[in-house]
């Protein structure tokens, strides 16, 4: 059972670096599709939509669900055990967990035209940390991510961010990096901080 709002994983693991990539409309397809306006997108998810929101407090990463009133810890900047005590970074960030949808795709739309990170990996018989690519989207896209892929929430390179967020929350598979493989995504921010 994975514990989401404060999960105990040791950083005494492999730390998987996983590059960043400028999204475009070709390196995304085989994941999804990036998106100038959900409101006008004709793929969406026919459910019901509701507000994220992703931020950064000290060292962590949480996201919150306003319908559900639902948060859950993302990952660190550092290893989980320092988090607490080491000064405030926002060098990298470290991802504990991935989820896929194998029946609905999910849509993510900055309200506010923020840039972000997201991990995205194609369905795979033998899922590993290897297998994920992250994207840096800008210019105030979202993303439609195909039903089976894999991905992680979002990740803000200011503060704080809102999403509009789209897709059945039901049969949800989950993936705990840490616990199942001894490793985390290790992303390095650096590079696109303030772009």
């Amino acid at each position: 059972m994975l514990n989401y709002p404060q999960p105990v994983i040791s950083g005494k693991l492999l730390w998987q670096e996983t590059p960043i990539e400028i999204a475009t409309d070709e390196n995304i397809a085989p994941f999804g599709v990036l998106v100038d306006d959900h409101q006008e997108y004709s793929e969406k998810p026919d459910s019901g939509g509701s507000v994220f929101n992703f931020w950064w407090k000290g060292n962590s990463i949480f996201s919150e669900d306003e319908s559900e009133n639902d948060s859950a810890l993302l990952g660190w900047s550092v290893a989980p055990e320092e988090a607490e005590e080491a000064e405030p970074t926002r060098d990298q960030a470290l991802l504990w967990h991935a989820c896929q949808y194998p029946d609905t795709g999910q849509l993510y739309f900055p309200l506010r035209g923020e840039d972000y990170i997201i991990v995205l990996a194609e369905p795979h018989q033998d899922i590993r940390p290897k297998h994920f690519r992250a994207f840096h989207i800008t210019g105030g896209k979202g993303i439609y991510i195909h039903p089976g892929i894999w991905h992680e929430g979002i990740i803000p390179l200011n503060e704080r961010a809102s999403f509009y967020k789209q897709g059945d929350t039901d049969n949800r598979v989950n993936m705990n990096f840490a616990e199942d493989m001894g490793a985390f995504l290790a992303i390095p921010l650096e590079k696109v901080r303030g772009l």
